[in-house]
């Protein structure tokens, strides 16, 4: 976990991105269509850079938060994890240490946000809780704060659980959920 990026992993990211483009406006398949050698050596010299210091970049840091209106909706599941305990979690439950654990907390830190409803977009504001479900880091992250919730509790898809209890009698099944 704490070597850094080899040729043959940046090699492999190469043909599998898509149109949209990221917090830099830059879509992977404008990427993908470069020089790939020149692509290559710059992605090498840029990740390992970042992988080494164990930091990411502030603008992958910001997020655009956009309000879906939804009939029934508990909490804002993703938006609600404590980052201090999911680090704790990290370490201790699943044994990141080194490099990666920096990078994860270097993801989840000094992080901002703003809503959008429609095409209008708010003000930046600070984000100190929360995984960030708009970036594929954030539902492993999730799943990760949430497993170890009880058994009779089941994580369905990364922010969705159902929680399940089979008794003989109510008074136990009230009980248990």
């Amino acid at each position: 976990m704490n070597d850094e990026i080899l040729d043959y992993e940046i090699s492999s990211t190469f043909g599998k991105g898509s149109d949209s483009a990221g917090h830099d406006g830059i879509s992977t398949k404008l990427i993908d269509s470069a020089d790939r050698t020149v692509m290559h050596d710059c992605l090498k010299v840029l990740w390992n850079k970042a992988w080494c210091n164990g930091c990411f970049a502030r603008d992958c840091k910001m997020e655009n938060r956009i309000i879906i209106p939804c009939f029934f909706h508990f909490s804002d599941a993703f938006g609600s994890v404590n980052r201090t305990r999911l680090l704790h979690k990290i370490g201790k439950d699943f044994g990141i240490t080194g490099r990666l654990f920096l990078h994860i907390q270097s993801f989840l830190s000094e992080r901002c946000a703003r809503l959008k409803i429609n095409m209008i977009f708010g003000d930046w504001f600070d984000s100190n809780d929360g995984t960030s479900a708009g970036r594929k880091l954030g539902p492993l992250l999730f799943i990760m704060y949430i497993h170890d919730v009880p058994k009779y509790i089941a994580p369905k898809f990364a922010d969705d659980l159902v929680s399940v209890a089979v008794e003989n009698d109510v008074e136990s099944v009230k009980e248990q959920l």
